[in-house]
């Protein structure tokens, strides 16, 4: 891709017209805003399914919800990204497909300087980024060419990964490959889950978009280009990701953990695949809720025997110990407490499993299983937290980053 950089000198951040790709990124939106960038087009993705529908399609309930909330975004908090719009008169234009027409009409009434993608999931074609001065930028939640692909941020808590950061850069024919601008790096915490880490990641990439655009807008950016044939690719995680490993150390499975509510976290037994909601740490405390009561516990510690001794430690995936509705589950190289174990599938196996009680039909000694068909396959392969330090090999196929 040819370097628009002070193709048409230094213009000021009021002139300097942007077109925002975003999901849900307010910060982004609030950041250019105050900075003093002209945000000209807001541009959101309408997500469907596989054969999904069509903008045509999808344009009366699209039209419908707007109006129906256009009420509520004049008390809505501007932290939302609709509200944020609403504030700031940005329009906004919701669209299924990067090459749809209505949007290359948008974009040509508007004349950008500049594209600007953070947290979009759609691949802007080469016909989108000729359309602005100065092309188009991406804000990649991940310190490329680590993590190249749509969820970086889960993958980084899923390896258990200490540090990660952020890369604004050039966007190229293949995702995620173009030259980097700028880098910075954050922090990920134990207790970090993928909200919080992406707030952190979303406030640090705004923050080192201003700083690029204006040095584009002055011509002084320096581009660094990236080996394709370095780094990593991660995939969008599934099924596979959700299942829960007892082979792995108890510091990663509470780090895999910390994917719940964003991940559906399985694992089987006996054949029957089970859900879970939770998993805690011994000696963490927990509010547990009973009907309208509430009661902030600790969770006890294990009972596992002193390690050392051959054989003395249980298998991984072995439960030890109930207490309430929580199974402590051995690791290897410990135990973890695991709430919410019921079947993922079967309404009637669903009910005798509620009307049994967990503890019941898996009593202390039951083993949970480590692996799944889909992990064994061939050619397949799911990292682990040793594989930070293997990242310097992998693919540099990719989608935009998300």
């Amino acid at each position: 891709m040819t370097d628009r950089t002070g193709a048409h000198g230094a213009i000021s951040r009021h002139d300097m017209r942007i077109a925002l790709f975003t999901t849900d990124s307010a910060w982004t939106l609030r950041s250019l805003v105050e900075a003093g960038f002209r945000v000209c087009l807001l541009i959101r993705p309408i997500a469907y399914g596989a054969g999904g529908a069509s903008d045509r399609k999808r344009r009366r309930p699209g039209w419908l919800l707007r109006c129906a909330g256009r009420v509520r975004l004049w008390t809505h908090s501007y932290d939302n990204l609709d509200g944020a719009a609403f504030r700031y008169r940005i329009p906004i234009v919701w669209c299924s497909r990067a090459d749809n027409w209505r949007l290359f009409r948008r974009l040509r009434k508007v004349r950008p300087h500049l594209l600007v993608a953070a947290g979009f999931p759609l691949i802007l074609p080469s016909s989108v980024l000729d359309l602005a001065s100065f092309g188009g930028v991406n804000v990649h939640a991940s310190l490329l060419p680590q993590l190249r692909g749509p969820q970086p941020t889960a993958w980084t808590i899923y390896m258990g990964m200490t540090e990660t950061g952020v890369t604004v850069h050039r966007m190229a024919a293949t995702p995620d490959t173009g030259a980097i601008l700028a880098q910075r790096p954050v922090p990920r915490f134990a207790y970090d889950d993928v909200a919080s880490l992406s707030m952190r990641q979303f406030q640090a990439g705004a923050e080192l978009l201003v700083e690029v655009i204006d040095q584009i807008r002055r011509g002084t950016a320096q581009a660094q280009e990236q080996d394709p044939n370095a780094g990593s690719h991660r995939p969008r995680m599934g099924e596979a990701e959700g299942h829960i490993d007892w082979q792995r150390s108890e510091a990663a499975i509470l780090a895999h953990a910390r994917l719940a509510g964003w991940l559906p976290l399985h694992t089987r037994s006996a054949g029957v695949s089970l859900r879970l909601e939770r998993v805690r740490a011994r000696g963490d405390r927990l509010l547990l809720r009973d009907g309208r009561k509430a009661t902030l516990v600790t969770m006890p510690g294990s009972p596992l025997p002193p390690g050392g001794e051959v054989g003395s430690r249980p298998a991984a995936g072995t439960i030890l110990a109930w207490y309430r509705d929580h199974a402590l589950v051995s690791t290897a190289d410990g135990a973890v407490w695991v709430g919410g174990l019921r079947p993922r599938h079967g309404w009637l196996r669903r009910l005798w499993w509620r009307l049994r009680g967990s503890s019941t039909l898996l009593p202390p000694g039951s083993r949970l299983e480590s692996s799944t068909p889909s992990q064994a396959a061939p050619g397949t392969s799911v990292p682990r937290e040793d594989h930070a330090e293997s990242e310097a090999t992998g693919g540099a196929d990719g989608h935009e980053p998300r």
